[in-house]
C-alpha cells in the first residue's frame, strides 16, 4: 500500500510539473497587461520599473525551470525504458537525482511483482556476468516466455504466516483473521514463541521480516492454493539459530550425593528418581544447546533412518565435548583480538591472519561457540551476581542451561534445593541471582572444566574450595588433563588476572595465554601468603576478599599445576593449613597414588563421581596457542589479488597505480583528482591513505574495468527492483536469500549457508566438498543441492534451473567431473566490488559507483549466521573480513570527498554506514570526529575521539592516529 501512494504521488509531482507547470504559466501570459506588445518593451525598458517587468523576469525563468526540468525526466524515462543508464547532465546532479527518483518511483507502480514470479518471471533487466548472454552482448535479450504451467488444483490449509516487510500484527490480522482489531489474538498466539533469527514476539509492535506467526487456533481459514506460498519473490530467508530447531529437552533427572574423601559435596553421575518439575515461564534460554556437534547436526531432524549423526572431519577433540567451554573460551579470546585488529587497520589494509594449519582450530571454537557460548554466558552472569560468601564445590551446566550448584550455603530463592545439590532451572532470568557490579572480580575465578556427566552436563570444579588435587593413572590422559585445565584457565572469562605455574605437560598450554601461565612457584607461594595475611586481618575468605575488593589491592589468585612432587612441601601445608582463605590451589599428578583417577579409556572417577574427562593433546595446545599468538598483533597486510586487475576488496593492484601527483599522459585522474593538502586540511585521512585508496592508475588499466564489467548497471537496478527476475543473496548484512523456486518452509539459515557456499565458488564444487563444509554426507549433500535447486526455481535467462544438474554446468563439462555451481545469482557483496573497482577507475565519475556500493550494505557482512555452521569461510578465502575491510576502506573515501565539498549530511550516511559494518573500526571513528568538528560540536568530537583511542580505556592510539591528531589539535579545542 505505501509503495502505490508513493508511486501515485510521484506521478502526482511529474504531471504538475511537465502539464500543470505550463498551463498556470499560460494562464499568467493571457491575463490583461501581463505581457506588453512589442512596441511598448522599448518604453518599459527605459522607464521606472514598477515591478512588472521583475514579474516577467521570473515568469521567463519559469520556463526555462519548467523545459530543464521535463527534459531531466524525459531522459531519466527513456533511459529507464530503455533498460540504460542515463547519461550524467553536467552542474545537475540535484535535479537530475530528483527526476531519477521521481521516475523510478512512478514506475513502481507498473512494474510491481506478480503474484506468480516462479511460475512465470518476468524478462530479465540484463544477463549477468560470466554467463554467456553476457559474453555475446551487454544489453538484454527479448525472450519469448514459456507456456506457464497450470497451477495445482489441490489447496491446503494455511496454519502458519511469514512475515514479510512492511507488516504489521494490524494488517495480518486484517488479512488472515478477517478483523484488523482481533490483532490481540495474533499476538497472544504466539507471544514468547522462538523465532528463526533467536529472538521472540515480546512488544507487539516489533516483528521481524521472515519471523513464522502461528494463527489462532479458533480460525476459520481459507483455503488457497498451493502455489501461493512461492509467489512472493521478495521472501527472505533470514539467519541464524537452526539451534531453535531443537526439541526444548526437559531438565536431566538429578544426581544422587555418594560419600566423598572432601567435606564439601561431589557429583555423581548416577541418577536419583527425583524429578524435576516442569516451568511454565518462558525461558531465559532459548531451546536446548547441544555440547556436540552431532546434536544440532540439520539432518538428524529430517532423516529419521540416520543414526550416527555426521561429524565435521577437521573437529578438534579437545575443544569439543566435555571440553566445549574451552573452545568457547578460544573463539572469545579470538574474537576480541579480531575486534583490536580491525580497530588498528589502516585504510587499504587486511588484518592478518594464523597460518592455513590452524584452520581446525579456529573452525572448532566457532563450532563450540555457536553450540555453548549461551551456556558459558548464562554461567558466567550467574558466578557475578551470586553472593560471594556461597561456598562452590562444583557446577554442573546442562545443554538447555540448567545449572546445578554443589553447595553447603543455603542459597534460597530462586534456586531449589534438590537432594545434594542446589537447582537453577534454565526458565529462572540471571537477574533474579543479585545485582550486576561492573568491574567486580569474579569471586571464584578457578572454577574450570573437569568433565561431562552421564547426563551429558558440564562439571565444573572449584579449584579454590578443595585446595589441593592429586591425580594418577594413566600418563598420557593425565597429560592430556593438565593441558587442558591450564588452557582453560587461560581463556575462562571469569578467571581474568588468574596466575598460574605450569609444570610437565601443562607448560605446552603458557602459548595461549603468558601473561596468566607464566609464573613460577616463588610467586604462587607468595600470592599464598599476602591472600592469607589479608584473609586473617579482614576475616574473610578470599572468594569474599576477591569479590568485595577488601583493602587497597585486588586479590590475585594461583594455581600449580605440576608432575614435580619435591618441590611443593611449603606451599601444600599453607595450603591445607588455611582452606578458602590462601585464594591459591594445587593440581599435582602422582604416578602411583591420587585422590582422583584418569584411566586410559578417558574416564576420571574418585569415591565420588565418574565422568568423561577433559584433554588436550600437545598438538591441539600447540594450534590454540599459534592461533592465539597470531592474531594478538597490530600487524596488517596487503589484500590478495582476486584477479590481474584488482584485489580481494575491490582495490586496483599496486602494480596499476602511479603517484598521485604525477599527470603523467595515458593515466587516469584519481577519483579524488585535487591535491593532497586540500583534502587533509579538509578531512581526517593522511597522504598515506590517499596513496592506497585513491591512486592515478593508467589508461589502459580503467579500460579494462569499464569494458569487462558493461553489464553491472543493469545488474545494479535488477538488486534494486521489486521486479527482479533473479534469485538474490544478502551478504552485507544479516545474511538472507531471496528466491523463486518453491519456498524452504524450514530450515531456510541451512539452506541460506548452502548457497552461499556455492555462489561464493564460482568454479564449481563437488559433493564431496559440499559435504565436507556443512558437516554432511555425500549422499545428504545431493539431497541438499536439489532441494536449493527447486528454491532457486527457474533461470529466466537460461530457461534451466539456476543450479544445472552436476554432470552438465559449464564447469562440469570443461573439467571433466560433476560439480555443483550457481548460475545468474545477484550477490550483493560481488555487485560491491565490482562497483568499487570501476569507481576507482572512473576518477572524479567514481564517486557515484561508491556512492552505489555503500547502498548495498545493510550492517556488518556476514550477520546473524547460523549457529554451529558457517565454519567453511574460516578455511577459505575469508570474504568476511574482506567486505569488511572494503566497506570501511570506501566510506572513508566517501567521507573525505564529502568534507572536502561541505556535504556534510553525505558524510554522516557514509560513516554511519561504515561504523555499522565495523564499529571497532579507528578510522570511522575518527571520521565521526572530524564530522563532529566540522560541525561545530568539539565536545562530542572529545568524546568520540576518548573513545576510539583509548581515554580512560586500556587501548593505546595507533601510529595513523598519533599523526591526525598532531595535525588537528582536535583534543586541545574547546
Amino acid at each position: 500500500m505505501n509503495r502505490i501512494l508513493r508511486s501515485l504521488a510521484a506521478i502526482a509531482a511529474i504531471a504538475a510539473i511537465t502539464l500543470g507547470a505550463p498551463w498556470l504559466l499560460l494562464r499568467l501570459a493571457r491575463l490583461p497587461g501581463f505581457l506588453p506588445s512589442w512596441d511598448r518593451v522599448a518604453s518599459m525598458l527605459l522607464a521606472p520599473d514598477s515591478g512588472r517587468f521583475l514579474l516577467i523576469i521570473v515568469w521567463a525563468a519559469a520556463w526555462l525551470l519548467w523545459a530543464w526540468l521535463t527534459a531531466l525526466i524525459v531522459i531519466e524515462a527513456v533511459a529507464l525504458l530503455r533498460g540504460v543508464k542515463a547519461p550524467r547532465m553536467p552542474t545537475a546532479s540535484l535535479p537530475q537525482g530528483l527526476a531519477r527518483g521521481l521516475v523510478l518511483a512512478a514506475a513502481a507502480a507498473f512494474i510491481a511483482a506478480p503474484q506468480t514470479v516462479a511460475a512465470e518471471p518476468p524478462d530479465p533487466a540484463a544477463p549477468l556476468p560470466g554467463s554467456p548472454a553476457a559474453a555475446a552482448s551487454s544489453m538484454q535479450p527479448t525472450r519469448a516466455h514459456p507456456a506457464s504451467p497450470p497451477a495445482p488444483s489441490t489447496a491446503v490449509e494455511l496454519d502458519s504466516i511469514s512475515v514479510a516487510e512492511g507488516d504489521t500484527l494490524w494488517d495480518l490480522a486484517d488479512a488472515h483473521l478477517g478483523d484488523p482489531h482481533r490483532w490481540p489474538e495474533l499476538y497472544d498466539a504466539n507471544k514468547g514463541t522462538p523465532q528463526p533469527n533467536g529472538y521472540t514476539l515480546e512488544d507487539p509492535d516489533q516483528i521481524d521480516v521472515g519471523w513464522t506467526l502461528a494463527l489462532p487456533s479458533d480460525v476459520e481459514r481459507t483455503a488457497e492454493p498451493a502455489t501461493l506460498p512461492s509467489a512472493d519473490a521478495a521472501t527472505t530467508a533470514l539467519l541464524p539459530a537452526e539451534a531453535n530447531d531443537a526439541n526444548t529437552t526437559s531438565a536431566p533427572a538429578e544426581s544422587q550425593a555418594h560419600p566423598s574423601i572432601s567435606p564439601t559435596p561431589m557429583i555423581t553421575a548416577e541418577r536419583s528418581s527425583i524429578t524435576v518439575p516442569t516451568s511454565t515461564a518462558a525461558p531465559s534460554l532459548a531451546p536446548a544447546t547441544p555440547l556436540r556437534a552431532e546434536a544440532a547436526a540439520p539432518e538428524a531432524a529430517e532423516d529419521a533412518d540416520q543414526s550416527e549423526a555426521p561429524r565435521f572431519v577437521w573437529e578438534v577433540a579437545g575443544l569439543l565435548g566435555a571440553g566445549t567451554f574451552l573452545g568457547v573460551g578460544v573463539g572469545a579470546v579470538l574474537a576480541a583480538r579480531r575486534r583490536e585488529q580491525y580497530r588498528t587497520r589502516r585504510p587499504g589494509r587486511m588484518i592478518a591472519n594464523p597460518s592455513p594449519v590452524v584452520a581446525p582450530i579456529e573452525q572448532t571454537a566457532r563450532l563450540a561457540t555457536g553450540l555453548s557460548s549461551r551456556l558459558v554466558t548464562r554461567l558466567e552472569q550467574v558466578l557475578r551476581r551470586l553472593d560471594p560468601h556461597t561456598e562452590i564445590a562444583a557446577v554442573a551446566v546442562a545443554r538447555d542451561g540448567t545449572l546445578h550448584l554443589y553447595s553447603p550455603t543455603d542459597l534460597g530463592s530462586p534456586w531449589t534445593r534438590d537432594g545434594d545439590h542446589w537447582l537453577l532451572p534454565n526458565t529462572v532470568t540471571v537477574d533474579t541471582i543479585g545485582e550486576h557490579i561492573v568491574d567486580r572480580p569474579c569471586p571464584w575465578p578457578l572454577l574450570v572444566t573437569i568433565g561431562a556427566d552421564a547426563d551429558d552436563r558440564v562439571v565444573l570444579f572449584n579449584l579454590d574450595q578443595a585446595g589441593r588435587i592429586t591425580i594418577t593413572g594413566d600418563a598420557v590422559m593425565s597429560a592430556d588433563f593438565a593441558r587442558y585445565v591450564a588452557a582453560e584457565l587461560a581463556v575462562n572469562p571469569w578467571s581474568e588476572d588468574v596466575r598460574v605455574a605450569c609444570h610437565g605437560p601443562a607448560a605446552h598450554a603458557v602459548g595461549m595465554c603468558p601473561g596468566r601461565l607464566d609464573a613460577d612457584l616463588d610467586e604462587i607461594f607468595t600470592l599464598a601468603r599476602t591472600n592469607l595475611d589479608r584473609a586473617t586481618d579482614a576475616a574473610v575468605t578470599a572468594a569474599v576478599g576477591r569479590a568485595l575488593q577488601v583493602g587497597d589491592d585486588t586479590w590475585t589468585a594461583g594455581v600449580v599445576i605440576t608432575d614435580q612432587l619435591d618441590t611443593l612441601d611449603g606451599l601444600h601445608s599453607i595450603i591445607a593449613d588455611h582452606r578458602q582463605q590462601t585464594g591459591t590451589a594445587m593440581i599435582v599428578f602422582h604416578p602411583t597414588h591420587g585422590e582422583w583417577t584418569l584411566t586410559a579409556d578417558g574416564r576420571l572417577t574418585s569415591p565420588g563421581f565418574e565422568l568423561t574427562a577433559v584433554g588436550l593433546t600437545e598438538d591441539e595446545a600447540a594450534g590454540c596457542a599459534e592461533l592465539l599468538a597470531a592474531t594478538d598483533t597490530g600487524h596488517d597486510t596487503t589484500p590478495e589479488p582476486a584477479d590481474d586487475l584488482v584485489d580481494v576488496t575491490g582495490n586496483v593492484l599496486k602494480e596499476h597505480r602511479t603517484p598521485r601527483d604525477q599527470t603523467n599522459p595515458g593515466t587516469v585522474e584519481p577519483v579524488l583528482p585535487e591535491p593532497d593538502a586540500a583534502y587533509i586540511d579538509a578531512a581526517v585521512v593522511t597522504a598515506d591513505d590517499l596513496t592506497v585508496l585513491a591512486p592515478r592508475i593508467t589508461d589502459d588499466t580503467a579500460a579494462a574495468l569499464q569494458d569487462r564489467d558493461r553489464g553491472l548497471d543493469a545488474d545494479v537496478r535488477a538488486w534494486f527492483s521489486p521486479r527482479c527476475p533473479y534469485p538474490r543473496l544478502a551478504l552485507l548484512g544479516p545474511v538472507a536469500a531471496r528466491c523463486h523456486g518453491r519456498p524452504v518452509t524450514k530450515r531456510k539459515a541451512y539452506y541460506t549457508e548452502a548457497l552461499t557456499y556455492l555462489a561464493l565458488h564460482p568454479q564449481g564444487v563437488t559433493g564431496d566438498q559440499v559435504a565436507d563444509a556443512l558437516g554432511t554426507t555425500v549422499e545428504r549433500a545431493r539431497t541438499v543441492m536439489s532441494d536449493l535447486r527447486q528454491w532457486l526455481g527457474t533461470n529466466p535467462r537460461t530457461r534451466q534451473p539456476h543450479i544445472p544438474d552436476a554432470k552438465n554446468s559449464s564447469q562440469a563439462k570443461a573439467r571433466g567431473v560433476g560439480l555443483y555451481l550457481v548460475e545468474d545469482l545477484l550477490v550483493d557483496a560481488e555487485l560491491f566490488r565490482r562497483l568499487r573497482s570501476r569507481g576507482v577507475a572512473a576518477g572524479r565519475d567514481g564517486i557515484e559507483d561508491l556512492e552505489a556500493a555503500l547502498q548495498l550494505v545493510t550492517g556488518r557482512p556476514f550477520d546473524q549466521l547460523r549457529p554451529a555452521g558457517w565454519t567453511w569461510l574460516i578455511d577459505g578465502d575469508r570474504t568476511d573480513q574482506h567486505l569488511i575491510c572494503a566497506i570501511t576502506d570506501v566510506a572513508h573515501i566517501l567521507v573525505t570527498h564529502h568534507l572536502h565539498t561541505g556535504d556534510i549530511e553525505a558524510a554522516k550516511r557514509a560513516v554511519t554506514t561504515a561504523l555499522r559494518a565495523d564499529p571497532d573500526s579507528e578510522t570511522a571513528r575518527l571520521d565521526l570526529a572530524g564530522i563532529m568538528v566540522n560541525e561545530g560540536h568539539t565536545t562530542s568530537a572529545r568524546r568520540i575521539l576518548a573513545d576510539a583511542l583509548g581515554d580512560d580505556v586500556d587501548l593505546d592510539p595507533t601510529a595513523r592516529a598519533t599523526e591526525i591528531l598532531n595535525g588537528k589539535n582536535w583534543l586541545r579545542t574547546g
